[in-house]
């Protein structure tokens, strides 16, 4: 025997908010609310003690589109904070991707390309 579907009451119907204003998410709202209901476990050093939000998360929106300052960013904003690492290590790399970045800025300038 074939069972046929079964009609939605009203009481078991979804209801559908009547808001035609809502504000849609940003990608970046959007990204982190998946985050959360994937329920990845982030380790602390990764956030900052107050608000909590990520190094990427602050990078992204700040400098998104530069690679080397980015990563110096992050770099200097979880410095010394992850476990067996030294901080000077983290400084270390900080000056290197600065530096790194000050090259390509100066190699842009020479290009005529650009």
């Amino acid at each position: 025997m074939v069972k046929k579907p079964q009609k939605a009451s009203a009481s078991t119907k979804k209801e559908q908010p009547n808001n035609t204003m809502a504000k849609t998410p940003t990608k970046h709202e959007a990204n982190r609310n998946n985050t959360k209901q994937n329920k990845m476990k982030t380790p602390d050093y990764y956030k900052g003690s107050v608000y909590k939000y990520e190094a990427h998360e602050v990078i992204e929106d700040f400098c998104g589109d530069n690679y080397n300052i980015g990563v110096a960013m992050a770099y200097l904003m979880r410095a010394g904070k992850k476990p067996n690492n030294d901080i000077v290590n983290d400084l270390e790399k900080t000056i290197d991707h600065l530096k790194f970045e000050i090259k390509r800025q100066k190699n842009l300038k020479e290009c005529k390309y650009f």
